[in-house]
């Protein structure tokens, strides 16, 4: 098979660095956006994994040709690909809002809470004898001091979660925590909580806050009976005397199993 590999135009330190930790890397995993019954070639978990072993399958095909092929085949060119890091800093530096929020959003993990996914030793999946870093934290840190002149980021970090009480929470009620096992950031998120104040719910084959989407005839039950969850809990906490039903500990609504639900009846 003749494997068309990903090139980048300008391959600097900088913008190979930038390229491996953007996000927009080698290939596209929806694992954020993953739609389950979408139809568009590659346009899922499950599509790009059954494309991913078909093409291993050939031979002299290895990981990294399966890796190139794919990328190929999302971005539809084989040119160069395009990548700056000095551009990068010089248009995150402008104060503009965007549809996207993609500064707002550098801003807070500089502020706040980080957030930065480092590639940074030798068992890292991109690193090589010419990038054996591909992914430090130090191009981050770089955003924070070069976009918004923060250069405090381990103090602010460490500050939020004295402030807030990382998983333990610090003093919260009424928030419910509500987690699809497929959103990779889960596994940042509260799972499971005593605290019948603190419900949460883990939505079997969830993407990133799939609830959230306009509803569509397709959406899994899991998906429906989180939307459920949600209206219930929230309703209960507005109006608690309107319920027959107060807090339950530990149950199940439709597919999904909580650790505390308010439910009406």
């Amino acid at each position: 098979m003749n494997v068309p590999w990903v090139r980048i135009c300008s391959k600097t330190v900088s913008n190979l660095h930038w390229y491996s930790q953007s996000g927009d890397g080698l290939i596209n995993i929806p694992s954020q956006s993953n739609d389950p019954v979408c139809t568009d070639d590659l346009c899922n978990i499950r599509r790009l994994c059954e494309f991913m072993e078909e093409i291993h399958s050939a031979p002299n095909m290895t990981e990294l040709d399966v890796l190139a092929t794919v990328a190929s085949k999302q971005r539809g060119s084989d040119e160069c690909l395009e990548v700056d890091w000095n551009k990068t800093l010089v248009e995150l530096s402008k104060p503009v809002i965007t549809d996207e929020g993609w500064r707002s959003w550098l801003w807070q993990t500089c502020t706040e809470f980080g957030f930065y996914q480092t590639c940074e030793d030798e068992h890292c999946p991109y690193a090589s004898a010419h990038m054996p870093q591909p992914h430090p934290v130090d191009i981050d840190l770089e955003i924070c001091k070069v976009a918004f002149n923060t250069t405090d980021v381990y103090e602010n970090i460490e500050a939020s979660i004295n402030y807030y009480g990382g998983l333990d929470v610090n003093g919260g009620s009424r928030v419910l925590f509500i987690n699809g096992d497929v959103d990779p950031w889960s596994a940042l998120g509260l799972l499971n909580s005593t605290d019948h104040g603190l419900p949460t719910v883990v939505v079997p084959g969830a993407s990133h806050h799939a609830w959230t989407h306009s509803k569509q005839a397709t959406d899994s039950k899991e998906i429906v009976d989180a939307r459920a969850i949600i209206y219930s809990t929230v309703i209960g906490w507005l109006c608690d005397e309107c319920l027959t039903e107060r807090t339950q500990k530990g149950g199940t609504v439709g597919s999904l199993r909580t650790n505390s639900v308010v439910s009406s009846t």
